[in-house]
């Protein structure tokens, strides 16, 4: 019998190592925790059979434990110890009939920081403590009310209770953060940044459940006066079963909205948000939200308003209230300009799917996918993403100026509930005032409909998808490429993407058309070496030619950055002249490296 186990478990690892996604897993992002604190991370996998899916992960470190919660859906729990600091990988697999589908991403487990630690107990703690552990303050509410003196570098572990509506409210020079103790599951009804700067949110639920109701409003709100806030691996939620909300006027009197950015330079990160009204707003400017699942929303999925933000990898799926005719026309992704364009924006890997489960009530029939309807976007990169939606506008630009469409996956929903006339297009076309969209790229695209108006890009190697001929299996969600289809080898490497939807590696010379690569290479968890033998080969007074060697990456270096007082350089050349220096000044040249996996090096000065 032991023989036996022993087989079968080294068989389940055989298909771990060789398995690769085949229908969708919501994307995985490295995972980060503490020494003492307690993450979740929440997927979502899809098929055309949820109720046939399971879920397993049998690589986890010791101090790891996944549910399968039933339907596609899995947590995996991360609480370690002193001992285990280090980067560990974690592979999950899906098994819907005979299809396996599988995905692998990192976890670290860092010490924790040079500061003190507090601790924060709403059932056995007392604010006139000293906020040890065996003395802990109450709730993280009154913390901030009663302005404990909290310092860069400090830890609040919170335990288990509601820790009721806390608004963090202070500025630190360095991080500072919250973090969900080891074995704890501290909730918030609502959480308010205020005047806050460098505070990191990790592991807790947001909820007005909290305190056993429902609330409107915003559940997380960021406000402009606050920066740097990072926000990961929380749950921020309006209710635990939405099938509680039967009407459009439940959503209407007890929905509320899931996350509102105001500020600067924020990051939303590996969070699970569901069973919300509008699910995350972007105001603000530099954002990063990413690997993020966003599931059961009844206006817009994600709203992105602000400049220089990146959304990479999310998860945007089941739109419900039907209410297009007095309520909000819904969106997975949506973007308008008020006070000039809309700039600098990165959409890559996102899956936007209309529906997933077909149970689910009050589905709404207008989901459009990603789309800007009042521009200008302007110089927006937009490439990798998979929309699987019922509506017409796919992905949609009016009013673009700049902008590379690239490499995505546009279809309709296989579930097929609310058919159109037309299928899902790609259209980047004039704004709703008659001014023309300029200088955009649309390439290496697969997509249900073309949609060429009187404003249309650079428009090549795009394809139109024939559902069963480039698709393993279209109609059980398996959206990767037939072998010796059209796609493959079909799209050009100038201003494609390196990396696909499943965060593997495109191939270097004949990219395909769509967000998957046929042969593309597997996760790189390895980044590159820094230049290690960076030269002087000319130098003016205004100018310095620099030149190095090819440093070692176990797949290829992209790029080379160079960084000099306000200007930065990127070459994928092993020469750069940097120009625009002033005799007689002192520079600190900063430089590292890039792989194609998106991977830096560590950084290194140069001195001239």
């Amino acid at each position: 019998m032991k023989y036996l186990l022993t087989l079968l478990i080294c068989v389940t690892l055989s298909l771990f190592a060789q398995a690769q996604e085949t229908f969708p897993i919501s994307p995985i992002g490295k995972q980060r925790v503490f020494v003492g604190a307690k993450i979740t991370t929440t997927l979502s996998a899809v098929n055309h059979d949820l109720t046939n899916i399971s879920l397993i992960s049998i690589d986890l470190p010791p101090f790891g434990h996944f549910q399968d919660l039933g339907k596609g859906f899995g947590q995996f729990t991360f609480e370690p110890d002193a001992g285990d600091i280090g980067t560990y990988e974690v592979t999950l697999q899906a098994t819907g009939a005979s299809t396996i589908s599988a995905t692998t991403f990192q976890v670290t487990v860092e010490a924790l920081p040079n500061g003190n630690q507090y601790y924060v107990d709403p059932v056995n703690g007392d604010n006139s403590n000293p906020g040890t552990s065996t003395a802990p303050w109450k709730t993280l509410q009154e913390v901030f009310q009663t302005g404990k003196n909290i310092k860069a570098n400090d830890v609040l572990f919170l335990r288990s209770g509601n820790h009721k509506d806390p608004v963090v409210n202070q500025i630190e020079v360095g991080n500072a953060y919250i973090l969900a103790e080891k074995g704890a599951s501290p909730m918030f009804e609502k959480l308010n940044f205020y005047l806050a700067k460098n505070w990191v949110l990790s592991g807790v639920q947001i909820s007005p459940e909290a305190n056993n109701t429902t609330s409107k409003g915003n559940y997380v709100r960021i406000q402009s006066n606050c920066s740097n806030i990072t926000i990961e691996n929380c749950e921020i939620y309006g209710t635990s079963d939405v099938m509680n909300w039967t009407t459009v006027q439940d959503w209407y009197d007890h929905a509320g909205d899931g996350i509102l950015i105001e500020g600067l330079d924020c990051s939303i990160r590996n969070n699970y948000i569901h069973n919300i009204y509008f699910g995350l707003t972007a105001k603000g400017s530099g954002h990063e939200v990413a690997f993020n699942l966003m599931d059961n929303y009844g206006a817009d999925g994600f709203r992105g308003l602000g400049n220089d933000c990146k959304y990479l990898y999310n998860r945007i799926q089941n739109a419900l209230v039907d209410d297009y005719a007095t309520g909000n026309h819904d969106d997975g992704f949506q973007s308008w300009a008020t006070n000039g364009p809309v700039k600098n924006v990165l959409l890559k890997g996102n899956q936007i799917f209309s529906h997933t489960d077909p149970s689910l009530p009050l589905k709404t029939s207008v989901l459009q996918g990603l789309v800007n309807f009042d521009g200008f976007s302007e110089n927006w990169v937009v490439e990798d993403n998979l929309v699987a939606i019922d509506h017409p506008h796919g992905l949609t630009l009016l009013g673009a100026k700049n902008c590379k469409v690239v490499n995505n996956t546009v279809i309709n929903n296989p579930l097929e509930l609310f058919p159109y006339g037309n299928p899902p297009w790609i259209r980047i076309g004039a704004h709703k005032n008659g001014a023309k969209s300029t200088g955009n790229l649309n390439r290496n695209n697969l997509m249900a409909f073309n949609y060429l108006d009187g404003n249309p890009s650079t428009f090549d190697h795009n394809l139109i998808a024939n559902n069963d001929a480039y698709f393993v299996n279209y109609a059980h969600w398996n959206f990767h490429l037939k072998a010796q289809s059209a796609p493959i080898n079909g799209g050009t490497k100038e201003d494609g993407s390196t990396l696909d939807n499943a965060q593997h590696i495109r191939a270097d010379s004949f990219p395909d058309v769509g967000c998957y690569e046929y042969l593309a290479s597997t996760f790189d968890f390895h980044p590159p070496n820094p230049i290690s033998d960076l030269m002087v080969i000319s130098q003016t007074a205004s100018t310095i030619q620099l030149a190095w060697t090819v440093p070692d990456d176990n797949i290829k270096i992209k790029n080379y950055y160079f960084k000099v007082k306000d200007q930065t350089i990127v070459t994928d050349s092993t020469q750069v002249i940097i120009k625009g220096l002033f005799p007689n000044e002192t520079y600190t040249i900063n430089y590292y490296t890039e792989d194609l996996a998106g991977l830096f090096s560590a950084h290194n000065n140069l001195e001239i």
